[in-house]
C-alpha cells in the first residue's frame, strides 16, 4: 500500500514526495554545480540516497537524450553530404567511400583515407578533392605532402556542448 509521506531530508532542495513516497525532483532544480554537493552532503549526513539517485538518474537521462539527438544530427549531416556527392556522376564512387570513412574518423590524411577505404592513394586523393570542392572537407595542413582533412560539419556536431 502506497502512502504519500513527505521527504523532509530533501525539502531544502525542492524535492517532494511523489507516488508511493518516492522522491520527485523539481523540473528546474537549479545549477547542477550547486545542487551536486548539497545532495552529496545530504547522503553523508542524513543518508538521503533517494534524492542523490534521482539526481544521478536525471543526469543519465539528459546525457542519453543528448547522445541520441547528436547521433540523429550526425546521421542527417552524413546523409545530406552523401546525397550531394551522389549527384556528381562518375567521380562520386571514390568520394562516397572517403565520405563514409570520414564518419568514423572525421580528421583523415590521404594515406589514412586510402587505408580505410581500400582505395589506391590516387583514388582516395581524387575522392577527397571532390569532397573539398563540395565544401564537405577542409584541408588542415597547407602542405603539398602528408595533408590532413577535416569533416568540419561533423566535428562541429561532435563538439557541441563541450
Amino acid at each position: 500500500m502506497c502512502t504519500q509521506a513527505p521527504v523532509p531530508r530533501a525539502a531544502f532542495l525542492g524535492i517532494s514526495a511523489g507516488p508511493c513516497g518516492r522522491a520527485v525532483l523539481p523540473s528546474t532544480p537549479g545549477p547542477l554545480h550547486i545542487l551536486h554537493p548539497r545532495l552529496l552532503d545530504a547522503v553523508r549526513h542524513d543518508g538521503d540516497w533517494e534524492a542523490w539517485i534521482a539526481f544521478f538518474l536525471r543526469g543519465v537521462e539528459q546525457t542519453a537524450n543528448g547522445a541520441v539527438s547528436t547521433a540523429r544530427q550526425l546521421a542527417a549531416v552524413s546523409s545530406a553530404d552523401r546525397e550531394l556527392v551522389q549527384g556528381q556522376g562518375r567521380r562520386a564512387g571514390s568520394a562516397l567511400r572517403v565520405c563514409e570513412a570520414l564518419t568514423s574518423r572525421p580528421v583523415l590524411t590521404l594515406s589514412g583515407a586510402a587505408q580505410r577505404t581500400g582505395l589506391s592513394f590516387p583514388g582516395a586523393s581524387d575522392g577527397m578533392k571532390l569532397l573539398g570542392e563540395l565544401g564537405i572537407v577542409r584541408e588542415l595542413t597547407g602542405k603539398k605532402r602528408n595533408r590532413a582533412f577535416a569533416y568540419d560539419r561533423y566535428l562541429a556536431l561532435l563538439g557541441e556542448g563541450t
